[in-house]
């Protein structure tokens, strides 16, 4: 197993652990950060579905698709990313529950996706005057080929630079408001 720790103190969000690793094809991320802004400022910028590309450059298309009830959803969100010269989109379809206004519990449509797996957990807890910590972790099995010894070497931190630019631009959407 491939292990790449990062220690990151960004601009705006501050980190205070970031993990990425792949396991027999399986990309695990995982953050801990503090945002500035409230807790359901947080929760309802992560919720807005519709509107969930503007949170991330990479993020080209973003759609509710049924909201199966009060705490269940299922949206899609395409992406594009680039390595090196070669470009390509990934389509990600979850089921996506909402627990108190704290937490998401997203599973991957297989079938609608580009993904043989895929979940994510983000948990959110007030910390200090007008704070945020954030929890985030995610596991993801491509569908698609990703050479051995280049992809991962070139995808783990790129995984981790999306994820932590999308909390970036969730912190500044807060602060506008």
């Amino acid at each position: 197993m491939a292990v790449c720790l990062v220690h990151i103190n960004a601009q705006a969000i501050e980190i205070e652990y970031a993990r990425a690793d792949v396991d027999k094809n399986r990309y695990i991320v995982e953050l801990e950060l503090i945002i500035g802004a409230s807790k359901n400022r947080v929760f309802s910028i992560l919720t807005d579905y519709s509107n969930f590309h503007k949170l991330n450059d990479s993020f080209i298309e973003s759609a509710l698709l049924k909201r199966i009830d009060d705490t269940h959803n299922k949206i899609r969100l395409i992406t594009e990313s680039c390595l090196l010269l070669f470009c390509f989109n990934a389509v990600f379809v979850y089921f996506i529950e909402e627990i108190e206004g704290t937490q998401m519990i997203a599973q991957i449509d297989t079938v609608m996706s580009d993904f043989n797996f895929g979940d994510a957990h983000i948990n959110l807890e007030k910390s200090g005057n007008n704070q945020t910590r954030v929890h985030f972790y995610t596991v993801l099995q491509p569908s698609f080929w990703v050479p051995p010894f280049i992809g991962p070497w070139l995808l783990k931190p790129r995984i981790l630079e999306e994820v932590r630019e999308t909390f970036e631009r969730v912190e500044e959407f807060a602060q506008r408001s």
